[in-house]
């Protein structure tokens, strides 16, 4: 256990942030890399084949337009809603995602 939470911190310490502009985005991700955008129309995010990535961003009163490519979501994820904030974080392809309003 307390390698994996090593292993974790390493990851975490090796983030870098990216602040991106703009309504429209279209972005592939880069290892190590999280994304932050403000409130969106459109996003078209694309993962690396390997490595972790993840994108942030604001739907506003209108749902923003969410394409993900090499991107496998879990069940749950219908698209974004209205007026909410979602993370989407990807590890070799696979996505989770979190939101809040």
């Amino acid at each position: 256990v307390s390698q994996q939470k090593n292993a974790i911190s390493q990851k975490q310490d090796a983030t870098s942030y990216v602040t991106l502009s703009g309504t429209i985005v279209t972005q592939t991700g880069a290892d190590n890399t999280m994304y932050l955008c403000g409130e969106l129309a459109e996003l078209t995010f694309t993962a690396p084949q390997t490595g972790i990535t993840a994108v942030r961003f604001t739907s506003g009163t209108t749902p923003t337009v969410v394409t993900l490519n090499g991107i496998t979501m879990p069940d749950d994820w219908t698209g974004a809603e209205a007026s909410t904030t979602y993370e989407i974080n990807v590890l070799n392809g696979l996505g989770a995602w979190q939101s809040w309003t």
